[in-house]
């Protein structure tokens, strides 16, 4: 599904399945409850945020509409790395009326500049992609940044956790591109042991971590006043 040449078709098929996942994994109500918490606590007219390696954007799609649903004004950009995928995203928001309130855009989310005037970062399904360094690298970028809330949920490594994707994938999705990179994220995943190293050395030293179904952790870290 990384790959740039990869058919829009296989492209669009993946990242439909994939959209399935995360509805199943209630994702983005995760997520919300979280926005919604630091909402609830700071005083802002509307919510300013990024989502890290957005895809087909079904996450950052639905945290708009659970705002609605809370009468909560988000501002939103997802940045991904394709440009098929920021399209596709595109689309769907346009289809839901809500191209005014989030967009999707091709951009490197290992520049700074990146981070600029946004209040939360999201990530989902994405840190297990990358290797080590980069991993800090992304969670130093974030705490020099203005961001004030970052929540990240990704793949608990795990045996449980291979077999429901082996299983599960194959019960609820199609694609093929799908079957195969579940496994291959799983093996790829982080114990919780090691993402929260990795948050020590990036300098996020007050992050909170906890597990939850289906053999994912969710990472919450919120800058502390100076």
């Amino acid at each position: 599904m990384d790959q740039p040449n990869i058919s829009d078709d296989d492209l669009n098929f993946a990242l439909s399945d994939l959209a399935k996942v995360h509805k199943l994994s209630f994702t983005a109500q995760q997520i919300w409850k979280q926005v919604y918490q630091w909402y609830i606590k700071n005083t802002v007219k509307e919510v300013r945020i990024l989502d890290i390696a957005s895809g087909g954007g079904d996450i950052l799609i639905k945290l708009c509409e659970l705002a609605q649903r809370d009468n909560i004004t988000i501002n939103g950009l997802g940045a991904d790395i394709n440009q098929k995928s920021c399209d596709r995203a595109n689309s769907i928001a346009l289809k839901k009326n809500i191209q005014h309130n989030i967009q999707f855009k091709v951009q490197n989310v290992f520049l700074k500049e990146t981070y600029e005037n946004y209040d939360i970062a999201i990530c989902s399904l994405f840190l297990h992609h990358l290797k080590t360094e980069d991993i800090i690298c992304l969670l130093k970028l974030i705490v020099a940044s203005e961001v004030k809330l970052f929540i990240c949920n990704d793949l608990k490594r795990s045996i449980l956790g291979y077999y429901m994707a082996l299983i599960g994938t194959r019960l609820f999705t199609t694609s093929p591109i799908v079957h195969i990179d579940s496994l291959i994220s799983v093996r790829s995943a982080l114990s919780i042991k090691e993402i929260f190293s990795y948050c020590i050395q990036a300098g996020m030293t007050n992050t909170q971590i906890s597990s939850y179904w289906p053999e994912r952790f969710n990472l919450n870290w919120e800058r502390t006043s100076e």
